[in-house]
């Protein structure tokens, strides 16, 4: 179970700064001021130790993060206690949001390094969104196309050396 502490409802301190790490996220990206403000509205602040485990390898993927403050490994455990490091991230780096998407299971861990607020977007939350906003919802799939765009261009690159 994850360790972070919820504080209170709403992340509606600093109105915007959380559009700006908003903005950061590449599937948020073509969203209008207004779009952006609706799913702030529907994210929720918690904050971590460090050492807190923000979520474990193979648990149910329903929310995404973003730094808002802080630092957090993403790694890969191992039966034996061992870690393989995936990535670190910083204020205004994100993580989960796949998770948006399919309700899979995680495929790492995550643990936070210093003392950190994250902003979370549960799911159910984004759904809702999708389902109110049709034209927000069209700028969520377009920036997925261009992300996959983009992964294809750079996997292409890599193969073929251009």
């Amino acid at each position: 179970m994850p360790a972070g502490r919820p504080q209170g409802g709403q992340a509606s301190g600093g109105a915007a700064a959380v559009l700006d790490l908003l903005k950061k996220v590449p599937i948020f990206q073509l969203l209008s001021t207004q779009e952006l403000a609706s799913v702030a509205s529907r994210m929720r602040l918690t904050t971590y130790n460090p050492g807190d485990v923000i979520f474990h390898k193979d648990a149910i993927g329903d929310t995404l993060q973003i730094i808002a403050a802080g630092s957090v490994k993403i790694y890969l455990p191992s039966e034996g206690g061992e870690e393989a490091p995936l990535a670190m991230l910083h204020t205004g780096g994100y993580f989960g949001e796949l998770a948006l998407m399919d309700g899979d299971l995680r495929s790492a861990s995550a643990m936070a390094l210093a003392r950190t607020a994250i902003l979370t977007l549960q799911r159910e939350d984004f759904l809702k969104f999708i389902r109110t906003n049709p034209q927000g919802a069209a700028s969520v799939f377009q920036s997925l196309a261009n992300l996959i765009r983009r992964q294809n261009a750079q996997l292409y690159g890599e193969f073929f050396g251009s």
